[in-house]
């Protein structure tokens, strides 16, 4: 049965076959050094394949010495190419060094093999003959004794052996994975080669299989080449992948740089490309259309204008030097543009540009026109620096900045005013020619204003002249062009407009309107704060009731007239009006009312005077009328007769609505400069004699002199002196008696009195007066209440018995509050007050004005049962009928009256009065009854209550319960 020998031309076969497909892949270009040496190799394995099966077959002797030769040469050949194809799977390192050793044993063995008889397997006794395999088939072959060569290629082939297990061993160590496919053929092979060694000793009668082991490698090989040709061509088709994105992003990359290319062809910028040495080597359309001369490719930038001007070759060595981009702003003259009529503001980029090798060996220039941008940067600057500048002054300076920005023949900034239903402009400053102008109106219809006063930006490039030719300001300047600009405040109203004028058209400024609008925001604010300014200063000087100057007004009229006195030899005469009695019509009647007088009163001041004379009103209800005098009637007689001719007609009845009030005027006069020469003196000293004034006897004038100061101090001092007496508890509660016919105790009165810790007791003549002209009187009343209130209290847990009520004066300013009932209530409810010990008494004073308003104060006091009295009857100048009309328990006689008991007259009048008491069931009170005389005539008359020093003085606490202890006593009332 033949199997060898078909297996040996099999194998051949396929290793030739995969041999020629490896030529073909490296032709293709797939790892052609691998695949060439792969090729050699299966080349030379095919060929000792087929020299194998002629000596296995070869029955003559000759014939198998010479296929014997044939393997051994083709072994040869398998050496040497075996090396290098291994190094080059295995990556291992000196390559040329393993060649060089591997050619040479190839070499040594090829020598052998020739110079031996047979082969270098056999040294003697060689015999050629048949041989049965295992399987029956009958092959030949040549036996022999093995000598020195064959030890020698047996050694050849351990070697490299081991050198394929360590090759094999560092791709293991390397984790690739072909050490698998590596490592699995060694074995193989050295399989194969120690079985040829054992055929080669006789050990066993077979063929050799070192073909066949190849061909394991081959088939490994190829299992591994196939699995790096899948990588190959995933890679493959990775790089084609990675090559088409390359492509289309080039492709776009091309796109794009078209698109620059348009970019910088179409930028509104001049782009130039620059050499080093100036040479221009690119530029685009707007680079020739700027500049008046273009600079045409190849000439020398550096050397034209105006960049040989501007120094620009300096700065380009220095970018390219440095490889920063360079920035400059210039303003270049108007000759050097091709359609511009004044100089331009140029922003100058310069950035390197580099060649071959990225050496830097030119430059780019972008000139950008920014003269647009730079003027409003300077209107910012100038108005930013204008910002000090006031009043008209601010005006003319932005008028005067905008004609320099311009060079306009005409600039006006106008502020618009509305009168009624039409409206108007008036002219804040107007520049014509550099020089400016008067002032003056201009109707909002039908002139060149008119669309701003709507609200409109206006424009006329020419033709102003035609279009309005009965325009006296127009035509007169010859103004033919025109830019206007309106002028907002907060809430977006037209407040005025500034505007430009020309006589020539002024298109070719793009930047006039953006300019006017930063400036008219500023001008506009301005027009805003001063007229803010105008309020506040209204609101500073001007009295809001009266609309009469104030105080801070008066105060800067009297510096200047006095001023005015010095230095003309002047004379004025300041006088210092009071309304007598306000303060009650004010609390009375509500303060509305007394806004009404002191309005009326104001009204009259201004009418009855002429322009010269100065009227103010300095708070509360006083006024101060300034009248200047000539030299000639500077004289007591005309200053007096000038406050007589106040009194008189402030005296006149005021008819406010359906209310006729009568005041009274108190005037002090003062002399300028005579009496004061600077405006505290005037203030002070003009309240002094006001003082005197109100003081003897209202509705007067006292003129000014030195000793009326010390009223003025001690007023002052007291004030002072009751604000520390009320914090250091100075008052007292001194008690009056008031007693019967009989003398007996039925009550008492509760007057204040004031000790002083330095001089002593304080007339309540001295301090009540100014405590009520202060207020202080109202915190005096409480301090009142509140003493009586713990002193009743006291005497009920002390069970002092019943003596009557205890009376409390109420003042006008009290008893006017709107609080006073509740205060009142309050204070007897905390106190657990009862309302039979209690009763106020109020002069006629508190209760003129509102009657209305009274009637209800005293109907809740008498529904509360508490008692009121009206204190110094007759003495007011309020009608008896109010009597009948008010809900009293009695009234007191004022001691006028009883101290003139003398005359027949008064003790008519105190008859009348007891006699209207008793007719009207009233409690009547005569007191400072002082005289036994006045207590018989006042019984005798049929007065049955009294009070007064012939009784008892007012007394502390202490005493005023001894007393009335011993009273009772007497009277035998224990």
């Amino acid at each position: 049965m033949q199997i060898a020998d078909p297996l040996f031309y099999i194998t051949g076969g396929v290793i030739l076959f995969i041999g020629v497909q490896s030529f073909l892949l490296a032709l293709a270009g797939f790892s052609p050094r691998i695949f060439y040496v792969f090729a050699l190799l299966c080349l030379a394995v095919c060929n000792y394949q087929f020299a194998t099966v002629a000596y296995y077959t070869a029955s003559d002797e000759n014939f198998a010495v010479a296929a014997l030769h044939w393997q051994t040469n083709s072994l040869t050949l398998m050496i040497p190419v075996a090396a290098v194809f291994f190094s080059l799977y295995t990556g291992a390192a000196h390559k040329k060094i393993i060649l060089i050793f591997s050619l040479v044993a190839a070499v040594i063995i090829l020598m052998l093999d020739l110079s031996a008889d047979v082969s270098l397997r056999f040294s003697g006794n060689e015999v050629h003959g048949p041989f049965m395999t295992s399987w029956g088939e009958q092959l030949y072959r040549i036996k022999g004794d093995v000598g020195a060569p064959g030890y020698f290629l047996h050694t050849v082939g351990a070697v490299f052996f081991m050198w394929c297990l360590q090759r094999g061993f560092v791709l293991q160590k390397q984790r690739d994975p072909r050490a698998i496919f590596f490592n699995t053929y060694v074995v193989l092979q050295f399989s194969a080669v120690f079985y040829g060694v054992l055929v080669d000793f006789g050990v066993v009668d077979s063929f050799k299989l070192l073909g066949f082991a190849f061909l394991g490698l081959v088939l490994l090989i190829a299992v591994s080449m196939s699995l790096e040709m899948r990588e190959m061509l995933r890679e493959l088709g990775s790089s084609r992948q990675q090559l088409t994105l390359e492509r289309s992003a080039s492709e776009l990359l091309k796109v794009d740089q078209q698109r620059l290319s348009q970019v910088v062809a179409l930028s509104p910028h001049s782009i130039q490309l620059v050499r080093a040495d100036g040479v221009l080597l690119e530029k685009n359309h707007t680079a020739d259309e700027l500049w008046k001369r273009p600079i045409e490719l190849g000439e020398n930038l550096f050397e034209s204008s105006p960049w040989l001007n501007l120094n620009i070759a300096e700065l380009a060595s220095s970018v390219i030097e440095s490889g920063e981009i360079a920035q400059r702003l210039y303003e270049v003259d108007a000759a050097h543009f091709s359609h511009w009529d004044h100089s331009r503001w140029i922003n100058l980029k310069i950035f390197p540009v580099a060649g071959k090798k990225g050496v830097r060996d030119s430059v780019t220039l972008i000139a950008e026109d920014v003269t647009r941008e730079q003027s409003i940067e300077n209107t910012l600057k100038t108005l930013a620096g204008s910002g000090a500048a006031g009043g008209g002054d601010f005006f003319e300076l932005m008028s005067n900045q905008v004609n320099e920005m311009f060079h306009a023949k005409c600039v006006m900034l106008a502020k618009y005013l509305v009168d009624g239903a039409q409206g108007k402009f008036v002219t804040l400053s107007v520049i014509v020619d550099g020089t400016p102008v008067n002032n003056f109106y201009l109707a909002d219809h039908g002139s060149v204003l008119e669309d701003i006063r709507k609200g409109y930006t206006s424009k006329i490039n020419s033709g102003l002249l035609k279009q309005y030719p009965d325009d006296a300001f127009i035509q007169t300047n010859r103004l033919d062009a025109f830019v206007g600009i309106p002028l907002y405040d907060d809430l977006a109203h037209v407040i005025g407009c500034l505007a430009i004028f020309n006589n020539h058209s002024m298109d070719s400024r793009d930047d006039i309107q953006p300019i006017l609008a930063l400036i008219a925001d500023r001008v506009a604010a301005e027009m805003q704060r001063q007229d803010a300014e105008q309020r506040v200063r209204r609101m500073a000087y001007e009295d809001y009731v009266t609309r009469l100057p104030n105080r801070a007004m008066l105060h800067e009229h009297l510096g200047e007239l006095i001023a005015q006195c010095h230095s003309q030899q002047g004379f004025a005469a300041a006088y210092f009006l009071d309304l007598d009695h306000f303060k009650t019509i004010n609390e009375a009647l509500g303060h509305d009312i007394g806004d009404d007088v002191l309005r009326h009163v104001g009204q009259r001041l201004r009418e009855s005077f002429a322009e010269t004379t100065f009227v103010a009103r300095v708070g509360g209800d006083e006024f101060v009328v300034v009248h200047p005098y000539p030299a000639e009637i500077f004289d007591e007689r005309h200053i007096t007769d000038f406050a007589n001719n106040i009194i008189i007609m402030l005296s006149k009845p005021l008819e406010l609505g359906d209310r006729i009030i009568s005041i009274g005027t108190s005037v002090g006069i003062i002399k300028i400069p005579e009496h004061a020469d600077n405006i505290l003196d005037v203030m002070r000293r003009g309240d002094s004699a006001l003082f005197k004034a109100k003081h003897a006897g209202r509705n007067c004038y006292e003129i000014y002199d030195p000793s009326m100061q010390k009223n003025i101090d001690e007023r002052l001092e007291v004030e002072k002196g009751l604000r520390i007496a009320l914090e250091e508890d100075q008052f007292g509660i001194y008690y009056q008696p008031k007693v019967n016919d009989n003398g007996m105790v039925v009550g008492a009165e509760a007057l204040v009195r004031w000790k002083h810790p330095q001089h002593g007791f304080i007339s309540p003549a001295v301090f009540i007066p100014v405590a009520e002209e202060t207020g202080l009187i109202h915190l005096i009343g409480e301090w009142i209440m509140e003493s009586l209130a713990a002193d009743l209290v006291a005497w009920k847990q002390q069970k002092i018995k019943p003596f009557g009520d205890i009376a409390i004066n109420i003042s006008a300013w009290q008893f006017a509050r709107a609080d006073f009932i509740d205060k009142t209530l309050a204070a007897i409810r905390i106190n657990n007050i009862g309302v039979d010990q209690f009763s106020i008494e109020v002069t006629e004073t508190a209760i003129l004005g509102d009657i209305a308003a009274t009637r209800a104060k005293l109907g809740q006091l008498r529904k509360a049962g508490i008692a009121v009295v009206l204190d110094d009857f007759g003495t007011g100048y309020s009608s008896l009928a109010y009597l009948k009309d008010l809900p009293l328990d009695g009234f007191k006689i004022d001691r006028a009256f009883v101290d003139g008991l003398g005359s027949r007259q008064a003790e008519a009048l105190v008859l009348s009065m007891l006699s209207i008491g008793k007719h009207m069931s009233l409690k009547v009170v005569a007191e400072g009854v002082e005289t036994q005389e006045q207590f018989d005539k006042l019984k005798a008359m049929g007065c049955n209550l009294f009070q007064g020093y012939l009784f008892a003085r007012p007394m502390p606490a202490p005493a005023f319960l001894a007393w009335v202890k011993d009273n009772l006593e007497d009277h035998g009332n224990d």
